[in-house]
């Protein structure tokens, strides 16, 4: 089996929803993704569009990259909701993941069904996609909606955490700022 098959397996089995809306996306012309070799040989993603490429890691060390991002958010306390825009190569999901407790939720949209399927394909994410308390968007507009009616519980919120994977608000400026 693939890593993109147990990947999917996965998204099958725990994100119906978004199982089912990817059996049919088509990913967008107007993005390109490869993965390069940063100096610590690891991977990362480069997004060119609009004639223009993107590095969504580092360079050089994309684990100690994605290690300082997660960082910045504060996990004091219970309830809190964590939301992020861009999945990119997954490392920085699952580095916050891996900190979160079962008080506390992870929502991650990804506005490129092309980078999704891209980063499944490369990084097996199957103990991420089983979490219970990460829910993934990708690039549909009323899949949001779908979750917040299936089951996520903002009662007793006390924190709502708004992330933004660098280089996302160059890439796909509209959707930051609807954030």
């Amino acid at each position: 089996m693939t890593i993109y098959e147990k990947n999917m397996q996965a998204i099958r089995e725990h994100h119906v929803r978004l199982h089912e809306y990817l059996e049919t996306a088509q990913p967008e012309q107007s993005v390109e993704i490869r993965y390069e070799a940063a100096e610590d040989e690891m991977l990362y993603p480069i997004v060119t569009k609009g004639g223009l490429e993107y590095r969504l890691n580092s360079k050089y060390n994309p684990k100690e990259a994605s290690m300082q991002y997660v960082s910045q958010f504060e996990k004091e306390g219970s309830y809190s909701v964590f939301f992020l825009l861009g999945f990119g190569d997954g490392r920085s999901i699952e580095a916050l993941a891996q900190t979160l407790d079962e008080t506390m939720t992870l929502i991650v949209y990804e506005p490129s069904v092309a980078i999704f399927q891209k980063t499944l394909e490369t990084f097996d994410y199957t103990e991420l996609l089983k979490k219970k308390n990460v829910y993934l968007i990708v690039e549909s507009e009323n899949m949001l909606q779908d979750y917040l009616e299936s089951g996520i519980s903002f009662n007793n919120i006390r924190m709502l955490r708004l992330g933004i994977l660098p280089n996302y608000d160059s890439i796909y400026p509209k959707d930051v700022n609807i954030c």
